[in-house]
Order: C-alpha cells, then sequence, then structure tokens
C-alpha cells in the first residue's frame, strides 16, 4: 500500500477516536449529573419524618446510583475504544511514514538511474563526435594531402612546360557539309582571346586556310606546332579538306592519324572542332597525349566560343582538364550548347596535371 491508503485510514480513524472522546465526556457528565440526583435523594430521605416518602427518596437515589454506573461503564468502553483507535492512528501514520520512505528512496534510485542513463548517452554521444571527428579530421588531411600533391604536380608540369607553345590552326573547306562555315570568326576569337589571356607572349597562333591534304605535312615542318587545331566540317568518320580542284576531299580519321603521327616534333594536343569528331579524337590518342572532339553537330557560335575559351585558358596558365571544363561551360553559358565536346587522353597521361603554358 502507498502512504495515501495509510493516511487516509488513519484520518479515518481520527473522526472515530472524535467520537469515542466525545461519547466517553458526554457520559461521564451524564454518571455525575446521576450521582447528583443520587445524592440529593439521599439527603431528602434523611430530613423526611414519613417513612413512604423516606423510602420513595431512597429507591429514586438506588435509581440514580445504577444509571450512573452504567453511564460510567458506557464512558469505559468509550475510553477502551478512543485508546484502539489512537494505537490505530499511531500504526498508520508508522505505515505512511515507512511507505512515504520507500517512495522516497524509490524515487531517488529511479532518479540516480536516469541521471546515470543520461550520462552513458552523453558519453556516447561524445565517442561518436570524437569518432566523427577524427574521421573528418582524416579526411581533412587526405584532401590537404591530395591537394599537395595535385599543387605539386602541377607546379611540375608547369615548371616542365615550353617557354611558348605553338598552336596551329588548319582551316578546312568552308564550301563543304550542309551550311557554309565563318571560319574568320572563329580564328578572331581566338585570336582576342589569347590577346587578353595572362601569359600571351608564350602562345604563338599560326593558320592556314582553305588547307588541302597536301598541305598539312608542310605546314607541320614550317610551325613545329605543339598543338594542332582542325577546323571545318565532319562526320561519318572524316574530316573535309580541300581537294587540289578545290572540292571537298573526306580524308578519314585513320589517315589523319597517320599525317599528324609523322610530325618531327611530337604534337601533344589535337582538337578537332568539327561535328561528330569524337571517334577522331579517340584514335589520335594513340599519338598524342589530349585530344578534343565533339560527339553530335556543333554550330558555328558555339564552335568558336568553345576554342576561344579554350586556348584563352590554356595561355591563363590552367590545365587542359580544366580549360576544357571553362570552355565547355562557355559553350552551355553563353552559347547555343550544341556539340557536346569530348575530351581523350592517353594511357598513363592525367589531363589535370598536364599544363603546355606556364609563367
Amino acid at each position: 500500500m502507498d502512504e495515501s491508503y495509510y493516511e487516509r485510514k488513519a484520518a479515518e480513524e481520527r473522526k472515530r477516536l472524535d467520537r469515542h472522546l466525545k461519547t466517553r465526556a458526554d457520559r461521564e457528565n451524564d454518571a455525575a449529573k446521576a450521582d447528583r440526583v443520587a445524592l440529593k435523594a439521599e439527603q431528602d430521605a434523611t430530613r423526611t419524618k414519613s417513612d413512604f416518602t423516606r423510602a420513595n427518596r431512597l429507591r429514586e437515589a438506588g435509581r440514580k446510583r445504577d444509571a450512573a454506573t452504567k453511564f460510567r461503564e458506557r464512558a469505559a468502553k468509550a475510553a477502551k475504544d478512543a485508546a484502539s483507535c489512537q494505537s490505530k492512528i499511531s500504526d498508520f501514520e508508522t505505515k505512511a511514514s515507512q511507505a512515504r520512505a520507500k517512495k522516497t528512496k524509490k524515487d531517488e534510485g529511479i532518479r540516480k538511474r536516469e541521471a546515470r542513463r543520461v550520462e552513458d548517452a552523453r558519453r556516447r554521444a561524445d565517442r561518436e563526435q570524437e569518432h566523427l571527428d577524427r574521421a573528418r579530421q582524416r579526411e581533412v588531411d587526405q584532401l590537404r594531402e591530395r591537394t599537395s600533391v595535385l599543387e605539386s604536380q602541377l607546379a611540375a608540369a608547369r615548371a616542365a612546360a615550353p617557354n611558348q607553345i605553338t598552336v596551329l590552326f588548319l582551316a578546312g573547306t568552308p564550301e563543304g557539309g550542309d551550311d557554309p562555315l565563318r571560319l574568320d570568326r572563329e580564328i578572331r576569337e581566338i585570336d582576342q582571346k589569347l590577346r587578353i589571356s595572362e601569359y600571351r607572349d608564350q602562345v604563338r597562333f599560326e593558320q592556314t586556310m582553305a588547307t588541302q591534304v597536301a598541305d598539312i605535312i608542310d605546314a607541320l615542318n614550317r610551325f613545329d606546332p605543339d598543338v594542332v587545331h582542325f577546323s571545318g566540317h565532319g562526320g561519318n568518320g572524316s574530316l573535309l579538306f580541300e581537294a587540289a580542284d578545290g572540292r571537298p576531299h573526306a580524308l578519314r580519321g585513320e589517315n589523319l592519324a597517320l599525317l599528324l603521327q609523322v610530325a618531327r616534333k611530337p604534337i601533344r594536343l589535337v582538337l578537332f572542332n568539327a561535328c561528330d569528331s569524337a571517334d577522331q579524337a579517340g584514335l589520335a590518342t594513340d599519338f598524342v597525349e589530349a585530344a578534343i572532339g565533339m560527339d553530335a553537330p556543333i554550330g558555328d557560335d558555339a564552335a568558336k566560343t568553345f576554342a576561344g575559351q579554350f586556348y584563352g585558358s590554356l595561355a591563363s596558365g590552367n590545365s587542359v582538364s580544366n580549360s576544357f571544363d571553362q570552355a565547355a561551360a562557355q559553350v552551355t553559358v553563353v552559347g547555343d550548347g550544341s556539340g557536346a565536346p569530348r575530351l581523350f587522353c592517353a594511357d598513363g597521361v592525367e589531363a589535370e596535371e598536364m599544363v603546355l603554358v606556364a609563367p
């Protein structure tokens, strides 16, 4: 039983105690009153001369004495009942106190267990946070180490870059394909981007217009380019140049690769700014470090935007990978988004470490 039960029982016994105490007091008063009446009757009996009257007064005194005795018996019983109530009250109060102490102890145990649970949860959370912090720190350390390695590789690549590179622009026949091309606009875009780049003096930009197949090797020998840029029409695995009679001449990718492969100076990068030229770019990585081609038809504006931004980024000291990303983003933002440019690298070559122009 809980303390409230014993407190309730003690309160009930207190009410009984009050009733028994009142009963005892009332019966004791009744006994005292009966004694007074009996005494007066006895006194009256001694003063009277009539035997009859004396006998009546004595009988009345006896009755009152008997009544007083009964009142005292009832008062004694009420006193006994009151003592019993008092004992029960004491017992209930003791039990209530014990129940209260037990509940207090139980509550204290619950409080301590809850405090331990909270403390254990906090310690677990602290340990988990420490694990997370250590894991994050390891990630940060790994990223810093990787960044340091990349910075070292980039610095080494820039240090190994030539003092000046030559970009050879080979213009295919503008009359080939379905639409005439304005290759002069592409050349102007490249030239303008190079002029405002940080290391413009380290890039030599050369062009051959209306390039014929027979002109390619002569141009390679004449300019010794590091980068060869073909701009014109393409498709079906071929690029369009001019034949001797001025008509378009389709040069298949494997044959163009053969011509570029025999250059006396190794060509590092080839850019095919022509429709559907990704296959040619993939073949070119057999003999150059990197090649760029278009995986879809490319519009005139997109072609010039991509070329201008790519060479402008290269001439700012960026890697081939970063220059490619910037040029592709520029086409998406300000161009028509056509062309789907793709970057290919030879085995063992990392485009983000390939820097052609360095301070």
